[in-house]
């Protein structure tokens, strides 16, 4: 009788060595760079048109936001409705995003239709009309929203985290609310989308199959800018105190952050700090899944995270729970980080969470959608173009003495803000 080919495990073997995809533009005379990842075996293709807008490039808060919701509402010459109509005849879709440094506008469809939905993706960029009553309809769409989001514990403890670590005032730091959302004018989008997106994107990434004529009529339709230097203020911190506990009545659970001001991924501290934050609970082995949700059941999920932006960043450590909880998880917490900063990790420890970067970063090879989000972080990031080999390199280097040592100059907890969301009658906590 043959074995079955399941009868028995595939080899597991270790990842030694990764090909990253280059990273060369083609930069048009207008300034423009247009970076592919392509690949004639697939029918699809994916074109992302990123705007220098994001809340780094406002005049007034929410301007961003609101402008790159807006780009899909209708230009001089199509309603919002009949371009869906025209988009969703051809299968195609358009999606717009924003983050705090740039606004994106990505075109996805099948391969034999990019060359006629290219003029009318350029439309929304170059002739976006705006209209005043869509304005007024996301505005009472996002209050609406912001209402909900406000009643939960954990986007409270968020948004709080944040703006101590930035500032209040701070293009990172800052939260949105109804009055900010009400304030804002069609005048101030306008202002902000003939600025900031109107004048062309600065970078087009494209991956999927192009078919020649497509890559001709993205030259030919976008005529793009040189991204222009943007002074970066640095944020005002608030003074770190004890701990904030916000009372939010109607909360069956405790939501708990803990945050500090770190940098982007241009620090040299980045990777170490990457690693030690991965190990402390990034990934579902961690010590705060393993110690806090496993062994003392006290959350269903905890972690800890590094947010990394163009010009800065932070590390948010998570966790909601039950009041009773409350007092033992925030000890359990200072004492994995504890053990991080005076005990070195075991090598079978350290292999595990290594393996587990390494097949991250592996993941994102894989294929030209894929390829291309390497390609935009480097690029978008002002990373250099050895940024993915060298991070390889420091996996392959990294030893428990340095991890240990990188968690002694970070992990301490006098650096971290920490703030507390839910019913404060039960957490015997002081206010």
């Amino acid at each position: 009788m043959p074995t079955s080919v399941l009868a028995s495990p595939p080899e597991i073997r270790s990842i030694d060595h990764i090909i990253f995809p280059d990273i060369e533009a083609n930069v048009l005379s207008s300034g423009l760079s247009i970076y592919q990842s392509t690949d004639a075996c697939y029918e699809v293709a994916k074109v992302q048109l990123v705007f220098d807008a994001g809340r780094t490039a406002e005049i007034k808060q929410l301007a961003s936001r609101f402008t790159a919701m807006m780009l899909k509402e209708g230009t001089s010459s199509s309603t919002n409705s009949e371009l869906s109509e025209f988009f969703d005849y051809r299968g195609a879709t358009v999606q717009y995003s924003f983050d705090f440094d740039y606004v994106y506008l990505t075109l996805f469809c099948l391969s034999k239709h990019i060359v006629e939905l290219l003029p009318r993706l350029a439309e929304m960029v170059y002739d976006s009309s705006l209209p005043e009553l869509e304005l007024e309809r996301l505005q009472m769409s996002s209050l609406q929203k912001i209402r909900y989001d406000l009643s939960k514990g954990d986007h409270v403890s968020y948004r709080e985290i944040t703006e101590k670590i930035f500032g209040s005032d701070h293009p990172y730091g800052y939260n949105s609310s109804e009055a900010s959302i009400q304030d804002l004018s069609l005048s101030d989008v306008r202002e902000h989308y003939e600025r900031t997106v109107k004048s062309g994107p600065i970078y087009i990434f494209v991956s999927g199959h192009i078919p020649s004529e497509a890559s001709g009529m993205l030259e030919k339709t976008f005529a793009g800018h040189c991204p222009q230097p943007r002074a970066y203020a640095s944020p005002s911190s608030a003074s770190l105190e004890e701990s904030t506990l916000i009372q939010l009545a109607g909360q069956d659970q405790m939501s708990v952050k803990l945050g500090m001001r770190t940098f982007s991924r241009k620090h040299s501290d980045h990777h170490p700090l990457q690693l030690v934050s991965t190990v402390l609970g990034g990934y579902f082995g961690s010590r705060l899944m393993s110690k806090i949700r496993e062994e003392l059941g006290l959350t269903y999920n905890i972690y800890s995270m590094m947010e990394s932006y163009r010009h800065d960043g932070c590390m948010v450590i998570g966790a909601e729970l039950n009041a009773e909880s409350l007092a033992m998880a925030r000890v359990a917490i200072h004492r994995e980080m504890a053990r991080l900063r005076t005990e070195n990790l075991d090598a079978e420890e350290l292999q595990l969470v290594l393996s587990y970067l390494k097949g991250n970063m592996l993941s994102r090879t894989d294929g030209p959608f894929q390829r291309i989000k390497s390609v935009r972080n480097v690029v978008l990031n002002d990373l250099p173009e050895d940024y993915y080999p060298k991070m390889f390199d420091f996996l392959q280097s990294m030893t428990a003495d340095r991890l240990r040592l990188t968690a002694e100059k970070y992990l301490t907890p006098a650096d971290f803000y920490e703030v507390i969301v839910g019913d404060a009658s039960t957490t015997g906590i002081a206010r």
